[in-house]
């Protein structure tokens, strides 16, 4: 299967809506990339909802605030096991290779070819 058939299947399977990052065909290679500053509003809006679900704010309430790094790392494992097995199911995971993880302060990636 070529590169931008595999893409298309992504997009077509409306899969695109599951994943926390982006995907995009750059030449003959998808990109996956996760912004955390892009995506920030989406870990506010669910801590908001944490601190809204708080029945008693009086007693002492332990925050678990994950890292920048945490979350990025988190977004990458959940998507990366979430896309191998879609590519798996449509055409065998043994046909792509998948870069490194390339990590910068508010960005991870790594690319489908």
């Amino acid at each position: 299967m070529k590169i931008n058939v595999l893409f298309e299947k992504l997009v077509d399977e409306n899969f695109l809506d599951q994943l926390d990052g982006e995907l995009t065909l750059v030449n003959k290679e998808i990109i996956w990339t996760f912004d955390l500053i892009k995506n920030s509003e989406e870990y506010e809006d669910e801590f908001d909802d944490e601190l809204d679900s708080e029945d008693d704010f009086e007693t002492d309430v332990e925050y678990d605030i994950s890292s920048p790094e945490e979350l990025l790392n988190e977004s990458y494992n959940k998507d990366v096991e979430l896309i191998e097995e879609f590519i798996d199911e449509i055409d065998g995971i043994n046909n792509w290779n998948f870069s490194p993880v390339e990590t910068n302060k508010n960005t991870i990636s790594f690319k489908i070819y």
